[in-house]
Order: structure tokens, then C-alpha cells, then sequence
């Protein structure tokens, strides 16, 4: 099986597009099957990212996290408020699991997980 280069994005919108047109992007959009990509996806950075072992992550172990994937700590702390829909000062699985799927898919500009990962 050969793959075709892809060409390089000349912006941000284009690179998000350009992976949502990917082979992999079209697993996300299988009801099932995406929702348990994202729920794994979450399980694992509440694996590596869980400093305490509480099974969810607290704002400093979400800073930590997001930083990772290049978030100011700003932006993780302006994250955090909004991932952590239930105020109850950690993100659990599935709340991780939505900011995933809303990072990933959505195109709602007011969705909160459009800043899981940092500004994109």
C-alpha cells in the first residue's frame, strides 16, 4: 500500500483540515468506535498525567499535562475551568473524553474543548 504526501499547511485551519480529510479522522466518525478511541485517548493521559492516583486531574496535574502538548499556563488554568464542567476542581474520565472529542471534531467555536490542548 502506497501513501500519497500530503502537502504542507500553510495555516492552522488548513492543517485542521487536512486532518480531518485523514484515514484515521474517518475511525473518529464511527459513533462506536470513535467514542472509544477518545475514551482511551483520555484514560491514558489520566495514566500518565495522574500524579496522585485519585483517577482524575487535579489543575496542577492538568498544567503539567497541557504543557506538554505546548499550552501557556494560562491557557492549561483557562482550560481547566472550562473542561471541569461539574466544578468539582478535577477532570474525570469523561470529561476528558468530551474535551477529546470536541478538540478532534467539533468545528463550534464556542465548544469547550476547543482549548483542551491549547490555542490551536
Amino acid at each position: 500500500m502506497t501513501r500519497t504526501p500530503v502537502a504542507a499547511a500553510e495555516s492552522p485551519e488548513e492543517e485542521l483540515d487536512e486532518f480531518v480529510e485523514a484515514p484515521l479522522f474517518d475511525l473518529l466518525k464511527v459513533p462506536l468506535i470513535g467514542r472509544f478511541l477518545e475514551w482511551r485517548h483520555a484514560r491514558t493521559l489520566l495514566q500518565v498525567a495522574d500524579q496522585d492516583g485519585n483517577g482524575a486531574l487535579d489543575a496542577g496535574e492538568y498544567t503539567r499535562l497541557a504543557a506538554v502538548y505546548g499550552a501557556r499556563a494560562d491557557e492549561a488554568e483557562r482550560a481547566f475551568g472550562q473542561l471541569d464542567q461539574d466544578s468539582n476542581g478535577v477532570l474525570d474520565t469523561a470529561e476528558l473524553t468530551l474535551a477529546i472529542s470536541q478538540f478532534f471534531t467539533s468545528r463550534d467555536p464556542e465548544s469547550r474543548g476547543n482549548v483542551a490542548f491549547g490555542h490551536l
